[in-house]
């Protein structure tokens, strides 16, 4: 009973590691998906800009 004990306290252990590392993994793709998203938002901006000014340039 007692090394059984020791196993699910080990699995545990592992277990919460695991769910550590998705976690961080998670963050990481969510931070990364976050920039990206900033970034392609500046971009769409920027050539809404653009095509406003060449508008304004040619009336």
């Amino acid at each position: 009973m007692s090394t059984q004990g020791g196993d699910n306290i080990e699995g545990s252990a592992r277990a919460s590691g695991v769910n550590l590392v998705d976690e961080l993994e998670f963050k990481t793709i969510s931070s990364a998906y976050q920039e990206a998203t900033r970034n392609l938002y500046a971009q769409q901006e920027a050539a809404r800009n653009l095509h406003v000014q060449e508008e304004n340039y040619v009336n």
